[in-house]
């Protein structure tokens, strides 16, 4: 056997040893998509769990090929909860979690930049403890995070992580049983629901 032709033998098979791994588990972490990188759809990635959801609607207004919304909400978890389908205009829920009196002008900024049109009207949700002083802002980085959501490529080196792959494997499971442990999940239009049961709800009703 001539050199060039072992040397592209063992080319060929290193390729399908190690390719071939890495190439299903990007397909699954894209599949899935458990950073609200792409805009798809399936059966399998319905229930999302929002683990960062300062990058992860970022990452969403991104992947539309078109933002362009009548109406803004801004605050805290508890907003998340709110339907947007529910209101008379098209509205874009970008309720996060714990957010901070300090992180809602990055927050009203990004989307407003994103935003192909003017807001017609901002709702804004406050709390004691979002603007208190003595309460500390749990995220003291936002703009650097909603910028990352900016670089075009981080959605593709997100495909090789090992944290994305066990983030896709816990939407695919919470999918396929369509229900969840956790007390807050998204669809991938970015509505929450919950089949959270909590032992204290009986107790307090």
């Amino acid at each position: 056997m001539k050199p060039y032709f072992w040397l592209l033998k063992l080319a060929c098979t290193s390729l399908l040893i190690f390719g071939l791994p890495i190439g299903i588990v990007m397909g699954f972490n894209y599949y899935i998509d458990p950073e609200w990188s792409f805009d798809h759809k399936n059966e399998y990635n319905d229930v999302q769990r929002g683990y960062n959801e300062r990058l992860q609607k970022a990452n969403w207004i991104n992947a539309q090929q078109t933002f362009s919304y009548d109406s803004l909400m801004i605050g805290t978890s508890r907003t998340t909860y709110i339907n947007s389908h529910q209101f008379n205009e098209k509205l874009f829920n970008f309720g996060l979690s714990n957010l901070h009196i300090t992180e809602y002008l990055d927050v009203l900024r990004y989307a407003k930049e994103k935003n192909e049109k003017q807001f017609s009207t901002i709702y804004v949700e406050l709390t004691i403890a979002s603007y208190d002083s003595r309460t500390k802002a749990t995220f003291t980085n936002t703009d650097e995070i909603l910028r990352q959501a900016d670089d075009p490529f981080n959605k593709y080196v997100n495909l090789f992580s090992n944290e994305t792959f066990e983030r896709a494997k816990e939407n695919y499971e919470m999918s396929v049983a369509n229900a969840s442990n956790l007390p807050r999940n998204y669809d991938r239009d970015l509505q929450v629901f919950t089949t959270f049961e909590s032992k204290n709800l009986e107790h307090n009703l």
